[in-house]
């Protein structure tokens, strides 16, 4: 299926070094495209990241891929996706977590600490829209990885509040540190089929 939205076509030449500190890119598109909830239901859609990352931070640090809501990083947050290296090995934990729309709740689905250092993985985030973090798939490299999901407090569906998308941090924190390519939406849920071979085109297979 054709994307819904490429925001790689701000990235130079389809590649770009993030350094940890200098906050990503943030777009102020207000696209329907960018939002999946709506009063009670979910719409599916597909997230793919092909990067190449420099975690070495430490421990207990966040690397953000992309994040949709305000730039206080505390209101009307749609989602997040990001890595996180929990005990300061380069090793990383990949989460996707979907805000509610009212009294703070959130469903999710992570990996395992399986995510290396110095090396490119292609990394998709695939929806159902069932609103359920179940519902969550999770590729890397072509493989489902999708690992642990759960709800916390109610989720009823996502918030839809015509947020900006971040690429590469979390507004202002979080960034991500090395390199981030090939970033892309689909406003579908793509098959495994089609998420090995969208890898195997990245790979050059």
């Amino acid at each position: 299926p054709s994307p819904a939205f490429s925001p790689s076509s701000l990235i130079q030449d389809n590649s770009n070094y993030f350094d940890g500190t200098t906050s990503g890119l943030g777009t102020a598109i207000g696209l329907d495209a960018l939002n999946f909830g709506d009063s009670g239901s979910d719409q599916p859609f597909t997230w793919h990241f092909r990067f190449y990352g420099d975690f070495d931070e430490g421990a207990g640090v966040h690397y953000y891929l992309c994040y949709k809501g305000d730039s206080d990083e505390t209101s009307n947050i749609e989602y997040r996706m990001y890595l996180s290296d929990t005990v300061g090995d380069g090793i990383c934990t990949f989460t996707a977590r979907f805000d509610d729309t009212a009294g703070g709740g959130y469903t999710y689905r992570e990996t395992a600490a399986i995510i290396t250092n110095n090396q490119w993985h292609s990394l998709v985030v695939a929806y159902n829209g069932t609103r359920t973090g179940a519902g969550i798939k999770i590729y890397l490299d072509g493989l489902d990885v999708s690992g642990t999901s759960g709800t916390s407090g109610t989720y009823n569906s996502m918030r839809n509040e015509d947020a900006n998308l971040y690429v590469g941090a979390k507004a202002t924190s979080w960034d991500f540190k090395g390199y981030l390519a090939d970033v892309t939406l689909w406003a579908v849920e793509l098959a495994p089929n089609e998420v090995r071979a969208l890898h195997a085109a990245a790979e050059g297979t």
